[in-house]
């Protein structure tokens, strides 16, 4: 199989495409022949050494979703082989081999390509996990922070699709694209201080994909009633996160300070959001795109061999929606 990996911390430039032999199938896992994967921030933030410097084993493959074929299951598996799925998993997915378990992935339905399900697999997973969307009400005044990246679109035609009310940032050259997947206020954050705009009006819950000293400021805009999720994903690692494990404790500080003050209900309930894989909840967002409620935006689609030109387009290019590898 081919895969994209790297040997050491650095650059784009230290990605190599390689041969390697096929992976074999674990008890429980569903060997998958890969066709796409999408890359997030926290797969170049690793790569670079600003996150579990200390624990990395080298080579590595990035990558954590992925879409494609089944190859081999075990016996009695729901699969069979040529069945079309869709997943996220720990194991690195920039492939076009991969064995992973099955309770990591689901069906695609007809009328979802590769692309879109690769996609949308952990994005759409930690935008559901965050928002709670069966728990919304219509009417409810949400801010989704960064609506316009990889989490936060798909947050937004969640949060619709439950009636909300949805006020989302991004900077001038995204509100149009903001607008257009169904938000009803948009805050430009290169002019607009969103704590001066909305804290006379509070919101009932802020989902939050970028961490670091706006959590305080966070939780000026929203209801003393209401939820702060905040997402831990790689924009929170730029601000100290387990960068080479050198701060932690101060963003640990600060996660326990939202956990009490919710807890005392002195303030709004804190939710601190870290996607887990669950096949019944990709169900659920598969048949959201097959039936138009959900739309993943791909920026650009780069093969495989072009892992560089991805890795360094997603880090520089300020990509709407989602970057993808094509196998």
């Amino acid at each position: 199989m081919r895969a994209s990996q790297y040997s050491r911390f650095g650059e784009s430039s230290v990605l190599e495409t390689v041969q390697l032999p096929a992976p074999a199938r674990a008890k429980g896992e569903v060997l998958v022949e890969n066709k796409a994967a999408s890359i997030t921030p926290l797969d170049y933030r690793v790569r670079k050494g600003e996150f579990f410097k200390y624990v990395q084993r080298f080579p590595k493959t990035p990558g954590c979703d992925f879409a494609g074929v089944v190859l081999e299951t075990e016996t009695g598996s729901k699969l069979k082989r040529g069945d079309r799925v869709f997943g996220f998993t720990s194991k690195g997915t920039h492939a076009s081999q991969i064995s992973v378990p099955e309770a990591h992935l689901a069906s695609i339905p007809d009328g979802v390509s590769y692309e879109e399900a690769a996609a949308a697999a952990s994005a759409s997973v930690t935008a559901w996990q965050a928002l709670d969307p069966d728990r919304l009400k219509p009417g409810q005044r949400l801010l989704i922070q960064a609506g316009t990246g990889g989490v936060g679109h798909v947050a937004i035609q969640l949060a619709k699709n439950a009636g909300a009310h949805v006020i989302t940032t991004t900077s001038t050259r995204n509100i149009a694209f903001a607008q257009e997947l169904g938000a009803d206020e948009v805050i430009d954050y290169t002019s607009t201080d969103f704590v001066q705009q909305l804290r006379d009006k509070p919101v009932d819950l802020v989902v939050d994909m970028v961490g670091g000293a706006d959590n305080g400021r966070n939780r000026q805009v929203v209801k003393r009633n209401g939820r702060f999720a905040h997402v831990f994903n790689c924009g929170y690692i730029k601000q100290g996160w387990g960068a080479n494990f050198s701060s932690p404790m101060l963003e640990m500080r600060d996660v326990m300070y939202g956990l009490i003050v919710g807890g005392l209900h002195l303030g709004p309930k804190y939710s601190p959001v870290i996607a887990a894989p669950s096949s019944s909840l990709l169900e659920r967002i598969g048949n959201l795109m097959a039936t138009g409620k959900l739309k993943i935006h791909i920026d650009r689609a780069f093969p495989l061999d072009q892992a560089r030109a991805a890795h360094d387009h997603l880090e520089h290019g300020r990509p709407r929606g989602k970057v993808i590898l094509t196998m």
